[in-house]
């Protein structure tokens, strides 16, 4: 369960870098703004990019991507990862991108663990 726990948490970092990178804060401000013009309009929003009805933070969207994520890791299927992207963003490239800062996440705690066991 603890791995389950690791690799959800280095997938919502993963996310998070990719987005904040296509998305930086200024422009998720301008589309909070556009949010506030257009109130019924479903809107891909925060640092997270999730669609949400209603304006929110960075740290709500965070919140609200861990919970869409969370069901994914509470079994033991060996593909909760992928499914876990399709969900939540059904582009190819975005798997694999989001895969690959995955990977360079996931090494570098490893090699940190090797560290620190010296």
């Amino acid at each position: 369960m603890e791995q389950e726990k690791q690799n959800a948490k280095f997938l919502i970092y993963a996310i998070m870098i990719y987005e904040d990178y296509n998305r930086p804060y200024l422009m998720r401000k301008s589309e909070n703004l556009i949010k506030i013009l257009f109130k019924n309009r479903i809107m891909s929003l925060g640092i997270m990019q999730i669609k949400s009805p209603q304006k929110i933070t960075d740290e709500e969207s965070i919140e609200l991507a861990a919970k869409k994520l969370s069901p994914h890791f509470k079994n033991k299927i060996s593909d909760s990862f992928n499914n876990a992207l399709m969900d939540y963003n059904r582009g190819n490239d975005y798997t694999i991108e989001v895969g690959a800062i995955f990977d360079i996440i996931e090494g570098n705690e490893k090699k940190e663990a090797e560290v620190s066991t010296i």
